[in-house]
């Protein structure tokens, strides 16, 4: 039965009920954590701390080392503290 079919109550009276019922939820920002290219780092190094600090996979880690030296940056962590530590 939909609320404005339920007998004695208005759409409008349905609709301010439906809305109080409705939990009110705060949204955690979530912050980036990007790593850019530089020539002072060697591949070996950036995967070593891809996978000891995000706990990517080799794989992962090579995937984004790649595109950190092509695109200039890549995202390597989304979390919900600024300082980038879970």
């Amino acid at each position: 039965m939909l609320a404005a079919e339920v007998p004695g109550e208005s759409t409008e009276e349905a609709t301010e009920t439906a809305v109080q019922d409705v939990p009110v939820t705060s949204l955690i920002p979530k912050f980036h954590v990007v790593l850019l290219d530089d020539d002072d780092h060697t591949y070996d190094y950036v995967l070593e701390m891809l996978a000891d600090l995000f706990g990517h996979s080799l794989s992962t880690a090579y995937t984004m080392a790649v595109m950190v030296d092509t695109k200039g940056r890549v995202i390597v962590d989304t979390t919900h503290t600024k300082s980038g530590r879970n």
